[in-house]
Order: structure tokens, then sequence, then C-alpha cells
């Protein structure tokens, strides 16, 4: 998706004055990472589903901190 949108970014290189072929190539440039994400997020998801025993599936297990929580739990000592 993004590689079409750098063709069609390319392609509306030499007609400048046009509006609908460069709201393509944005689109395209634009949304490709955000359906990237949200199909690795989808495909974890199914994974976990898959691999991971039923009653280990509980949100402390698959909490990934952030460098807050990390540096609260290492001085709480938790």
């Amino acid at each position: 998706m993004e590689a079409v949108g750098y063709g069609v970014r390319v392609a509306s290189a030499g007609t400048t004055t046009a509006r609908t072929i460069y709201i393509v190539q944005f689109c395209l440039i634009i949304l490709a990472p955000v359906f990237m994400a949200g199909i690795i997020y989808v495909v974890f998801g199914r994974i976990v589903f898959h691999v991971v025993p039923p009653h280990a599936r509980t949100v402390r297990f698959l909490w990934v901190p952030g460098k807050a929580d990390q540096k609260r739990t290492s001085v709480d000592g938790n």
C-alpha cells in the first residue's frame, strides 16, 4: 500500500496541479502504517489466543510495562 502510494507520488510529480492524484498518494502513504499496526495487533492477539493456555491469559501476565511502571516497580520492590 505504501509502495503504491510512492508510485502514485512519482506519477503526480509530472502533474503538480492534479489534486485527486495528490490526495490518493497522500492517503496511501499516511494510512499504510496505520493498517500495518492494526494487522500486527490482531495477529498478536491470535497468537496469544492459540499459544498461551487459558488460565495464563491474564492482564498481569500479558502487560508490557512502560518506563514509568518499571521505575516504580524497581523502587517498590514488587
